[in-house]
C-alpha cells in the first residue's frame, strides 16, 4: 500500500512536470512564430504584442543594441529592402524561458537597402537566435548571429573581370592621348570625380573634362603612357608616364615657357561593378607645373588667386567677392583711384567704380610667386586713363594674403618713381 502510493505520488509529479514544461515549450513555440511573422511583415501591432516592455536586440549588423523603437525602423528597412523576405525556423529548442531557434533568411533586394540603390540580388542566409522571455511569456531579448559578410557579398552586384577593368583604363588613357572625350565619358561614370585639378575637387565627367582640355592647352601634344594597373577591389594603381611641351596658355592666363615635360607618375581611379571610372587622383599634381617653371602653381592659395582674377576677367564681381574675407581690406592708394577699402561692400564699390578712372585693354597676370598665406602676382597691363584719356602700359604688384581659403587682404604697388611708358594717345 506504501509503496503504491509512492508510486503515485510520483507519477502525479511527473505528470505536472510534463504539463508545465509542455506549456512552456508551446508558449515559446508561439512567441518565436509570432515574432518571425511580425518581422517579415513589418507588423509593428503584432510584435508589440509579443515583445516585453524592455525588448533588447543584438544583431552583427549594428555594434549597438535595438530597443522596441529601433526595432520598428530596422524592421521597416528590411521590409523596404527585401519585400518578400522570409525567416524560416529550421529547428528550435526552448529550456525553460529560453529559446535557441536555427533558421534561414531568404529574400530578394528589390528595394534600397542603407541608402544603396537595389541589386537585384536574392539572399539566402542561415542565422541563429538565442530567445530570452519574461515571466509573461514576452520576448525579453533576442540573440541574433548571422554572417553578415556573406550577406553583404550576395547582394553585390556582379563585377567586371580583372582583364576588363584593364582594358577600360588602358583605353581611357587613349582617348585622353588622342583627345577623343566621346570615348572617354562612356568609360566614366556621370558623376565622375577629379580630385587633382584644384584646391577643390571637380564632380562631373562634363566638367572634368573642361579643366582637361584647359590643362592640354598648355601643352597641345601631351600624351600617356600606362606602364603598368594593380587592381584592389573596385581601386586601381596605374603607373603612367606623361609628356609634352608647354606651347600654350597656363591655366589660361600664364604665358608659355616653351619647356618639355616628362613625368612619371602614380595615378589612384575608383570604378564602379561596371567598370567605369568613378574618381581619379595623382601622387603628384604638381609635377608638370614645376618642370614648365610654375611652381608656384603648387600652392593652393595661387588657385584661389587665380580663379579670383578670373571672375574679374568676365566681369562676374559677385564671382570675384566669394573668394574674399567679409573683413577684407583692399589698399588701392596707389591706383588712379587712390582709396582704400575695408570689407566687402566697399571693396565692391571700388571695383564697380574702376570704368570711371580706367578702361583695360590688357590685364594679364604674368607671374605667380607664392610662399604660405603670401601670394604676390606681377602684371602687364595696358590701359586707358579716363583723366586725359591716354593708354599706358603698367606693371603692378598685387600682394594677397589669405586665410583658410579667403583673401584678407589686397595691396597693389606701381612704381610711381618712373614714368609710366605712353604707348598711344587716342584723339
Amino acid at each position: 500500500m506504501k509503496t503504491s502510493r509512492i508510486f503515485f505520488t510520483l507519477f502525479v509529479t511527473l505528470f505536472t512536470f510534463n504539463s508545465v514544461s509542455f506549456a512552456q515549450k508551446s508558449k515559446a513555440e508561439n512567441a518565436v512564430k509570432a515574432y518571425y511573422t511580425a518581422l517579415d511583415a513589418a507588423d509593428v501591432a503584432g510584435f508589440n504584442k509579443i515583445a516585453a516592455a524592455n525588448f533588447m536586440l543584438t544583431a552583427p549588423i549594428s555594434p549597438t543594441p535595438f530597443n522596441t523603437e529601433s526595432w520598428k525602423m530596422l524592421a521597416m528597412g528590411f521590409k523596404q529592402a527585401f519585400p518578400d523576405m522570409k525567416h524560416e525556423v529550421i529547428d528550435w529548442f526552448a529550456d525553460g524561458n529560453k529559446v535557441a531557434v536555427k533558421g534561414l533568411f531568404s529574400g530578394t533586394n528589390t528595394g534600397s537597402l542603407q541608402g544603396n540603390p537595389p541589386s537585384g540580388k536574392k539572399a539566402i542566409l542561415p542565422f541563429s537566435a538565442l530567445v530570452e522571455l519574461d515571466n509573461n511569456g514576452k520576448i525579453a531579448s533576442m540573440n541574433v548571429q548571422f554572417d553578415n559578410a556573406s550577406f553583404m557579398k550576395q547582394l553585390m552586384p556582379d563585377m567586371m573581370s580583372t582583364d576588363q577593368i584593364k582594358q577600360n583604363i588602358y583605353k581611357a588613357y587613349e582617348s585622353l592621348s588622342k583627345r577623343d572625350y566621346a570615348t572617354f565619358k562612356t568609360l566614366c561614370t556621370a558623376d565622375f570625380t577629379e580630385y587633382t585639378a584644384g584646391p577643390e575637387p571637380i564632380k562631373g565627367v562634363d566638367n572634368c573634362l573642361e579643366a582637361y582640355k584647359m590643362y592640354f592647352s598648355a601643352a597641345p601634344d601631351m600624351t600617356f603612357e600606362v606602364k603598368n594597373i594593380t587592381i584592389d577591389g573596385n581601386r586601381a594603381i596605374v603607373e603612367v608616364n606623361t609628356t609634352g611641351t608647354n606651347t600654350g596658355m597656363v591655366m589660361g592666363m600664364l604665358p608659355a615657357t616653351g619647356k618639355m615635360v616628362k613625368t612619371m607618375d602614380v595615378d589612384f581611379l575608383t570604378f564602379d561593378e561596371q567598370g567605369k571610372a568613378t574618381s581619379h587622383r595623382t601622387a603628384n599634381p604638381n609635377e608638370f607645373f614645376t618642370q614648365i617653371g610654375y611652381g608656384s602653381l603648387a600652392n593652393p592659395n595661387v588657385g584661389v588667386v587665380m580663379a579670383a582674377y578670373g571672375e574679374f576677367g568676365k566681369g562676374n564681381l559677385d564671382g570675384l567677392l566669394t573668394y574674399l574675407d567679409d573683413n577684407i581690406t583692399w589698399d588701392a592708394s596707389e591706383s588712379p583711384l587712390m582709396r582704400m577699402c575695408k570689407g566687402k561692400a566697399e571693396t565692391r564699390q571700388f571695383i564697380m567704380d574702376i570704368p570711371k578712372f580706367v578702361n583695360f585693354q590688357k590685364f594679364e597676370p604674368a607671374r605667380f610667386i607664392a610662399d604660405g598665406d603670401d601670394v604676390v602676382v606681377l602684371l602687364n597691363v595696358d590701359l586707358t586713363k579716363t583723366s586725359d584719356n591716354k593708354s599706358y602700359s603698367v606693371h603692378p604688384i598685387h600682394h594677397f594674403t589669405l586665410k583658410n581659403g579667403k583673401v584678407v587682404s589686397f595691396k597693389e604697388t606701381i612704381d610711381t618713381y618712373q614714368p609710366m611708358a605712353m604707348t598711344t594717345s587716342k584723339k
